[in-house]
């Protein structure tokens, strides 16, 4: 299994913060076959004492790497099997994607709707069931992405286009 786990640039500065990070490799220790990728937000750099307590499973894929690379966290998403991350826009896509995913309560004030967060003592036993009992995502989706709507995005620029110009056609140019 392949697991990503982005980092969010102030999750150090939550109340829980400082256990987000000791919970990730504490989870990477419990499951030696599974492969965690650790992206980094693009403004932070994880400490080298983090680096070298990541077990062999642990993979820190900078930021500036990544993007010559071409793998943003959308290819990054579907290249994995889950997700987990911190309250961040990552969790969606995972949701959006299909993927299962795990929102880490760092202790961020601020919640998503229709997630609950893990403590960082309880990841372990949220991972444990993650893929047998994946969370019902739909009701994340539809209250943060008008699903109805996914690839409408053409169709509804050209109808406002028409909406706002005579004579013009509401549909796409072949």
């Amino acid at each position: 299994r392949r697991v990503l786990v982005p980092t969010n640039l102030h999750w150090s500065q939550h109340r829980r913060g400082e256990r987000v990070n000791p919970a990730i490799l504490e989870l990477a220790n419990h499951h030696e076959d599974t492969l965690f990728l650790i992206k980094t937000h693009p403004a932070h750099v994880p400490d080298d004492g983090f680096v070298r307590a990541c077990p062999p499973n642990v993979q820190v894929l900078d930021e500036l790497c990544c993007l010559f690379a071409d793998l943003d966290s959308a290819r990054l998403v579907l290249a994995s099997d889950a997700v987990i991350s911190t309250l961040s826009t990552v969790a969606l896509g995972a949701a959006v994607a299909g993927r299962p995913f795990i929102v880490h309560d760092s202790g961020n004030p601020n919640r998503y709707e229709h997630v609950a967060t893990v403590a960082p003592e309880h990841l372990d036993r949220a991972y444990e069931s993650l893929f047998t009992e994946p969370p019902d995502s739909q009701a994340f989706v539809d209250h943060y992405v008008a699903s109805g709507t996914v690839g409408g995005a053409t169709r509804a620029v050209f109808a406002a286009i028409a909406d706002e110009v005579p004579g013009a056609s509401p549909s796409a140019p072949g």
